[in-house]
């Protein structure tokens, strides 16, 4: 074993709880790009027509061919903001109920810990960097599912959006999360040593 590496995961700043919506706001925050997996997202999407809930997309563009594709499968119901920073983009997470982020390949997850210091869970891609995120507070905030699955997704967002002890279970566990969390002055306290 090496002594002389060290991991110091990111932090993240205090925020104040997110309401609670009717119907629920799914939110997906991501540059658009084939490894942040918006597309399969939306085909997720495709099988909750019945049910209600609207989703917003937020992120630059990284590659433009796939954004021509993801912007050709939006619609009434969901949709993308681009880019949003400050005020905005604090409004797009203080208007969401769940984080969905099924990203192929993550190395830790910063929009999933930004989630969770407001009460918001996510659903995350297994074996990625988001699982260690989501669970950085603690407990489970929500679920992980098969990367690139839309089928999985649509289960859980199905159970998810029909069953209210399962949102109460969820945001309750991301509620205990948020004080566990570590802040960037820890952060950097921990690099600096």
């Amino acid at each position: 074993d090496r002594t002389d590496i060290a991991v110091v995961p990111p932090g993240v700043d205090e925020a104040a709880v997110a309401d609670r919506h009717d119907p629920p706001v799914l939110l997906n925050v991501g540059s658009l790009c084939e490894r942040k997996d918006q597309l399969s997202v939306i085909a997720a999407l495709r099988h909750l027509d019945d049910l209600p809930w609207t989703a917003r997309f937020v992120g630059p563009v990284a590659d433009p061919a796939y954004a021509d594709t993801f912007r050709r499968a939006l619609g009434d119901r969901i949709t993308w903001a681009g880019p949003l920073v400050g005020d905005e983009r604090e409004a797009a997470y203080a208007g969401a109920d769940l984080l969905v982020h099924p990203a192929r390949h993550e190395t830790w997850g910063m929009v999933v810990t930004e989630a969770l210091a407001r009460g918001i869970p996510a659903v995350v891609a297994d074996g990625t960097g988001a699982v260690e995120a989501l669970t950085s507070g603690g407990g489970m905030p929500g679920a992980t599912v098969p990367a690139g699955d839309p089928d999985a997704l649509a289960a859980v967002l199905r159970r998810w959006l029909t069953d209210s002890s399962m949102r109460d279970q969820w945001r309750r566990c991301a509620l205990e999360a948020r004080p566990r969390l570590r802040r960037w002055p820890d952060v950097a306290r921990e690099l600096a040593s």
